[in-house]
């Protein structure tokens, strides 16, 4: 499942990037879950003390939370495999987080799934 979303992400990207214009909000947010989707980046953050790394924390937090309400439960297992920590930041902007968390939602389907995978760019 992580690897799926990882793909969709990638994908996700490269059909927003081609409509930029119309597409801006849906790039920042997904932009902001870079580090959910690509584990190189999230230990930069965590090792650089980025604040982008508190706010995939409370991603993850808020992904264990609503489980069962967006059927996250085997994504979140593979998060803690992977090493994804979980807390909640009370700072956090609750409509940006509820964007990422319908996008994340939608990146873990087919809406965005290519079997040609290896021409999408990073």
């Amino acid at each position: 499942m992580y690897r799926q979303f990882c793909e969709n992400y990638k994908n996700f990207i490269k059909l927003n990037k081609a409509g930029l214009g119309k597409n801006e909000y849906r790039l920042k947010i997904a932009e902001s879950i870079r580090g959910l989707a690509d584990l190189e980046t999230y230990k930069k953050w965590k090792e650089n003390n980025d604040v982008r790394y508190s706010e995939i924390e409370n991603i993850v937090f808020e992904i264990k939370r609503r489980k069962d309400i967006y059927n996250f439960k085997s994504f979140s297992w593979e998060l803690d495999g992977y090493g994804f920590e979980a807390r909640k930041n009370n700072s956090a902007d609750r409509e940006k987080v509820e964007e990422q968390l319908k996008l994340i939602d939608i990146l873990l389907g087919t809406s965005y799934w290519s079997d040609n995978t290896d021409n999408i760019d990073k």
